[in-house]
Parts: structure tokens; C-alpha cells; sequence
């Protein structure tokens, strides 16, 4: 018993039996279509696939190294460029062959959805629910953040996207429009503090002035090329930013800003608590030669 349980298992009798069985449906192709029926019947049945959900499940919990081995080899092979750059090619040749096939596959959807508009709807309003559920977006963003930091070059990447998307102005249009940015309640005490002592700084921070990419925060109205830029203690700090450090950020910003002719001055967020000391770093700068 034993013996015969090895030699089904093998390799080779598994190649040789599905070597006979591809010979045996090309001399009866008929056949291969009963065949197919019949178990799509019995495979989509809910009493199978209740049956076949808890035999899996069965398996995960009394083999977890097991199941942790196969997932790790299965997903090695989805991220191997052979097997990417074959799927690739299988869908490409079945699209060629096929070509009416997708827009069967979306005939087929429009045609349920006419057929059981309650059924959709409640699948509408479920997938809804989840998606905007606090659990939910939670363990996508920490799954998002893992995968970001396990792959650098991934990393490399956006970074390029998206520095390459800011410096196209269409684009930047298209995301202000969707947008609808308003000053945050730092933004807010800090137009109220310019405005008081009568500084001419417009807020530009919802994007409406870009230079080279970049949006600063607040602009001279007077002619003057002059910049101001409130940075937030959370998103200038630590990992969001893309220099080593605070002073290299800082030092980033003017330094690009310097290239297009302007002088910047940046004020931080804790620094908003002390009234006084801020309007004199602004006097300061307002009065200092670029």
C-alpha cells in the first residue's frame, strides 16, 4: 500500500498520466467536454465549496510550517519574471485568439446585474462598508508601509513618479480640482499673524502657485521674491521626508527655491506657541538683503 501511495505521488507517473490523458482528449475532444461539465457542476456547488474551505482549513491549522513553506515557494514563483512574462504571453495568445472574450465577460456582469439589482446592491453596499472601515484601512496602510520599507527600490521608484508628477503642471491642475485643499489650523494662525502685523504674504499652499514642482506656502505680494515655509512637526520629520534629516530638508527646500530666485524662510510648527519670536523672525527676514 505503501508503495503504490509513493509511485502516485511521484513525479513521473504524475508526468506520464497526464501525458496519457492530454493523448486520450485530442482522439476525444467531446468527451473532455462531458467531463468538464460534470465538474463544473459538482465544483460549483455551495455544498462543495463549503466542504472544500474547511478541508483547507482543516490543513492550515494542523500543518502551519507546511502551509507557511508552500505560500513562501508560491509566491516566490509569482514574483519570478518567468512566470510573469509567461502569463503575460498565455493571455496575450488566448486575446488574440478570443478577441471577443472580454467584452463577453463584461456583457455576462451587465446582464446579472440587470437580472439581481438587490443581490448587487448589497454587494455594493458590503464592499463599501469594509473598504471604509477603520480596521480595514488600517491593516492596508501598515501592509502598504511594510511593503515600502522591505523594498527600497520600490521606494526608488515612487519617489521618481511622483517628483516627476509635480513638475507636470496638467496633472497638478487635474489633482487641485479633486482636491480642494484648505489652510490647516496652523496655516490659519499663522495668515492671522501676518495679517495683524500688516506683512504682505498671500497663503499658496493649496497648490495654486507650483515652482519647478514645488509648493511653497506663502508668497510676497509686494514684488519681492520672498517665501515663506511652515513645515509641520509630524510630516517634515523622521521617515516622511526624504532627506537624512530635518536641517538637510530645510537646507533642500531653500536651496531649490534659490535656484529660481527666491529667498525662503521657514518656520516650524512648535514654533507658532511663542507669538513674539515669530513676528520678529519675520521682520527679520522681511528686512534682510536676498
Amino acid at each position: 500500500m505503501n508503495n503504490r501511495i509513493k509511485t502516485l505521488k511521484s513525479k513521473k507517473f504524475r508526468e506520464l498520466r497526464s501525458k496519457l490523458q492530454r493523448e486520450y482528449f485530442k482522439k476525444n475532444p467531446e468527451k473532455k467536454k462531458e467531463i468538464s461539465k460534470k465538474l463544473k457542476k459538482t465544483m460549483r456547488t455551495p455544498e462543495m465549496r463549503k466542504k472544500k474551505a474547511e478541508d483547507l482549513k482543516a490543513f492550515r491549522k494542523k500543518n502551519s510550517l507546511k502551509w507557511k513553506e508552500i505560500e513562501e515557494k508560491r509566491i516566490e514563483v509569482i514574483k519570478s519574471k518567468e512566470y510573469r512574462k509567461k502569463r503575460s504571453d498565455l493571455m496575450k495568445k488566448y486575446h488574440k485568439e478570443n478577441p471577443k472574450a472580454r467584452k463577453n465577460q463584461g456583457g455576462k456582469l451587465s446582464q446579472w446585474i440587470k437580472n439581481n439589482p438587490e443581490k448587487w446592491k448589497k454587494a455594493v453596499k458590503k464592499s463599501a462598508d469594509t473598504r471604509c472601515s477603520l480596521e480595514f484601512r488600517k491593516q492596508t496602510s501598515l501592509k502598504v508601509k511594510s511593503f515600502i520599507k522591505n523594498n527600497p527600490q520600490f521606494r526608488k521608484i515612487l519617489k521618481e513618479r511622483a517628483k516627476n508628477m509635480w513638475k507636470n503642471e496638467e496633472s497638478v491642475k487635474k489633482m487641485i480640482k479633486t482636491l480642494k485643499i484648505k489652510p490647516n489650523k496652523s496655516e490659519l494662525k499663522l495668515m492671522q499673524m501676518l495679517k495683524e502685523n500688516k506683512f504682505p504674504y498671500k497663503f499658496v499652499g493649496d497648490f495654486k502657485v507650483m515652482l519647478n514642482g514645488r509648493n511653497p506656502d506663502f508668497i510676497h505680494t509686494d514684488g519681492k521674491k520672498k517665501l515663506i515655509e511652515l513645515f509641520g512637526d509630524y510630516w517634515h520629520t523622521g521617515e516622511r521626508i526624504s532627506a537624512k534629516n530635518e536641517k538637510e530638508h530645510v537646507k533642500d527646500r531653500k536651496k531649490h527655491f534659490r535656484k529660481l530666485g527666491y529667498d525662503t524662510l521657514t518656520i516650524w510648527e512648535s514654533e507658532l506657541k511663542g507669538f513674539n519670536n515669530v513676528v520678529e523672525k519675520i521682520e527679520i527676514f522681511e528686512n534682510r538683503l536676498p
